[in-house]
């Protein structure tokens, strides 16, 4: 072997081993903290869904109006390796080390599929700005669908573009077997499959072989992980139909937008989240990105590369938009693209500018300290993090939904050490995640005497920042509002659990 090459062999694997640790460092710390709503369901639907493999109970292993396969698959068996009786704090932080390992594994598969299409820069810079994405950092460290829906259908999307770019039947394969990964994960991969035929007929090299191959493939992986399908197959379609359409027909789970509560944040919604959620970085970066991408796509294949995922993030925005139930997470698809084209761009303009060593390296120093450093400051709470651009955590209060349960762990933990504990009743707008780990008993507002005259008697009473927005316990609220809080767990400057005695 050339030494050439085999400097360029060590080189691209020095780069993928460090993308690797500074991915799964910023993704591990404090795992058994700051637990989701959804969480808690999808442990114990992982759990039932490996029993049911285990006891040849394919059928069973539909568990929600998602397929959740893939996570499930992941928290199911990262639980089987802890020891028997091992307690729920434990089963988050396991199965949430493995879906953070699993994620890390699929930014250095997208790293190196943009390296493929756009050079190891451009794969090197995509690496990268996942690694440090604070939206994506969120989502890969907890146990829930959209983290791997969002590097799914990526990497799938780049596969397809480096199959037409190569002529590659392999890269076609991985592109199916990607979109099927994604397909057992969530509803919202169909949009792969306009996706798939837009880029193969654009390609000109036909479509109807090269999409028969793509979809085998996605087949294969889809009926080989989910038992349910050798089954039931038309029982688990039906159940993720109506999984989808009751996406697309309710009404938002939001419920408040700028400042007022709402049934449906209208289309304004996914551009103000966008705002929050993209980093310092990508928001003004993927501006520029796209008008690089749109100036020179007909002069430079890597701005067509770019040009490509930025249409699908843009498309899979007015994919959302349609269906009345919103949610800011939900952007991730599109997020994970906008880093991506983002990255070409820059791969390309340091390729331009590969003399000035030292200037590259500080710019993307920089860069990176901007793009991820306010989320990682706020472990083990980056989903806190709101884009300083658009005005941070004091403006994002203002205009979206704040909190997905994060906190209310924290806050138990701490109120069960009041001395008397064990004999409060705590009154809460949210159970789940703090009856879990509070020694006392725990009941809704609603069933309370706070809400109802024969309801049961609190000592104290928990609004979450999220329940306060949109308006669940206006009237209990309005009671209470403008006392001193017996406890406060602030966060990013932003009060998301707020504790007090019910008779002082």
């Amino acid at each position: 072997m050339p030494v050439s090459r085999r400097a360029r062999l060590l080189s691209s694997i020095l780069v993928a081993v460090g993308i690797a640790a500074a991915s799964f460092v910023v993704r591990a710390p404090s795992l058994d903290r700051a637990f989701t709503i959804d969480e808690k369901l999808w442990i114990e639907r992982s759990d039932r869904f490996v029993d049911a493999v285990a006891d040849a109970r394919f059928g069973a292993t539909v568990q929600s109006g998602h397929p959740g396969v893939t996570a499930m698959w992941v928290g199911g068996l990262a639980q089987r390796t802890l020891p028997a009786g091992a307690d729920l704090r434990a089963r988050y932080a396991r199965a949430r080390v493995w879906m953070a390992a699993l994620s890390v594994a699929l930014i250095l598969l997208i790293c190196w599929l943009v390296g493929v299409l756009a050079g190891g820069l451009a794969g090197a810079a995509a690496g990268l700005l996942l690694a440090f994405d604070p939206f994506l950092i969120t989502h890969n460290r907890v146990l829930h669908l959209d983290g791997f829906l969002a590097l799914f259908m990526v990497s799938s999307l780049l596969s397809l573009l480096a199959a037409t770019r190569t002529r590659s039947r392999r890269m076609l394969l991985l592109s199916g077997t990607l979109a099927g990964l994604a397909a057992l994960t969530k509803q919202p991969a169909a949009l792969l499959i306009p996706a798939a035929l837009i880029v193969l007929w654009r390609d000109g090299g036909g479509i109807a072989r090269r999409f028969g191959w793509w979809v085998l493939a996605a087949a294969v992986v889809a009926v080989a992980l989910w038992p349910a399908l050798w089954v039931r197959p038309w029982h688990a379609a039906a159940i993720m139909a109506g999984g989808s359409g009751r996406a697309v027909a309710e009404t938002s789970s939001a419920g408040f937008f700028l400042g007022r509560k709402v049934g449906n944040p209208g289309p304004a919604f996914y551009p103000v989240a966008a705002a929050f959620r993209t980093s310092i970085l990508t928001l003004p970066g993927f501006a520029l990105a796209g008008v690089w991408a749109v100036r020179r796509r007909k002069s430079d294949q890597n701005a067509r590369m770019a040009f490509a995922v930025l249409a699908f993030a843009l498309g899979f925005v007015f994919f959302l938009t349609v269906a009345p139930k919103k949610a800011d997470r939900y952007l991730l698809p599109s997020i994970v693209a906008a880093d991506v084209a983002l990255a070409i761009a820059a791969g390309t303009w340091i390729q331009h500018n590969a003399r000035r060593t030292v200037v590259v390296a500080a710019t993307g120093v920089v860069a990176l300290a901007i793009h991820g450093g306010p989320a990682i400051a706020l472990n083990p709470y980056q989903n806190a993090a709101y884009n300083w651009l658009a005005g941070g955590p004091a403006t994002a209060k203002q205009a979206m939904v704040i909190g997905w349960g994060e906190g209310l762990d924290e806050a138990a933990e701490r109120l069960s050490r009041v001395p008397g504990a064990e004999h409060l009743t705590v009154a809460v707008s949210r159970v789940t995640q703090f009856s879990d780990f509070f020694v006392g008993k725990t009941i809704r507002i609603e069933d309370s005497s706070l809400d109802r005259p024969d309801g049961e008697r609190a000592d104290l009473v928990l609004f979450y920042i999220s329940s306060v927005q949109v308006g669940k316990y206006d009237a209990v609220w309005e009671r209470f509002k403008d006392r001193e809080p017996f406890y406060t767990l602030t966060i990013n400057r932003i009060p998301y659990v707020r504790v007090y005695r019910v008779n002082s």
